[in-house]
């Protein structure tokens, strides 16, 4: 790896130092801090019980953060701190989206304060919780860097990934499906 790659490194971990930083303090947290978590947990609960949300009680939420919370739990064991924890590092993952995306529109400095400014600005939109937003914003912005790589290159496996995510996001919580519009005019025009 050449210096310019390893300086990147330095400040990609930097970056991500800063974002486990800012979220710690939930780290400890035992509790609902609103009814998302409360309703996430719920189903998730049902889940590892062999029942089925949307069937087995009455749910009008998208289901897939009740599956991805229940194979966290699963994988990790049942607590409210693994579910912070684990929402740290999604919301790390989706800081890495932000970098991949502004990388092939712009440059290393654009994607490095592209990515700090998500995290920074990412505690208030998420709330630094595991409601239904901050689990549909990762794969929300990976569809979009995906876009993004697709445009660039035209090749038919970016485009499929592109639509991948845009349905994971869209199981997270259904209003990630508003970017398909606006992805499809992109497009378009």
């Amino acid at each position: 790896m050449n210096r310019n790659g390893l300086v990147e490194l330095f400040w990609l971990l930097a970056i991500t130092l800063v974002a486990v930083w800012l979220r710690m303090p939930v780290f400890g947290a035992d509790g609902f801090h609103n009814e998302d978590a409360a309703g996430i947990t719920y189903n998730a609960d049902l889940l590892l019980q062999g029942f089925l949300p949307l069937i087995d009680n009455f749910e009008v939420k998208a289901p897939g953060s009740f599956y991805l919370a229940a194979g966290v739990w699963k994988l990790l064991g049942r607590s409210m701190e693994v579910l912070q924890v684990f929402m740290c590092f999604w919301s790390i993952l989706a800081a890495l989206g932000v970098y991949v995306g502004a990388r092939f529109l712009f440059d290393t400095r654009a994607a490095l304060l592209s990515s700090l400014g998500y995290v920074l600005l990412s505690p208030v939109t998420d709330s630094i919780d595991i409601n239904y937003g901050a689990w549909m914003i990762t794969a929300y912005v990976w569809s979009t860097a995906l876009f993004i790589l697709a445009l660039k290159t035209d090749r038919g496996r970016w485009w499929f990934a592109t639509g991948f995510m845009l349905a994971i996001a869209g199981l997270l919580k259904r209003q990630a499906a508003v970017l398909f519009p606006l992805l499809t005019a992109l497009i378009i025009f």
